[in-house]
């Protein structure tokens, strides 16, 4: 989450959603930033995994195959 508001409303409503972080304008520490995104990225790469795996299992059971 990016917002410009420095309260703890939009903070705590990034939480909901499952936010990883939240930063405030200016960011003024880009390593932070990166390790936030990268962070996020490596996330979205494991589900995408996941979901692939499970795809190919689903499709193993329908032919009768083993894992």
């Amino acid at each position: 989450m990016h917002t410009v508001l420095i309260t703890m409303n939009p903070a705590l409503r990034a939480f909901r959603p499952r936010a990883e972080t939240c930063f405030f304008k200016p960011v003024t520490e880009f390593n932070r930033l990166i390790e936030a995104l990268e962070s996020a990225f490596d996330r979205q790469d494991r589900w995408k995994q996941v979901l692939k795996e499970l795809c190919d299992r689903r499709k193993n059971e329908a032919f009768g195959l083993s894992a």
